[in-house]
């Protein structure tokens, strides 16, 4: 199910930090478009940015 939007964020340097497990940080508004508008809190209406699933995939050029 975490798959059905397929938002990609291309060409990105991934740098490790201390930090808790399975968790990624990022900038936005750079990260944008990883935000499907359909992502939202239903009481509020507020995206939500804190609760998205993402899968990594390492590209060799």
């Amino acid at each position: 199910m975490w798959f059905i939007n397929r938002l990609r964020l291309d060409n990105l340097t991934v740098v490790i930090y201390d930090m808790a497990d399975r968790s990624v940080a990022t900038y936005f508004p750079e990260a944008n478009n990883l935000i499907s508008l359909d992502n939202f809190d239903p009481q509020c209406g507020i995206p939500a940015y804190k609760n998205i699933p993402i899968k990594l995939e390492r590209v060799i050029q």
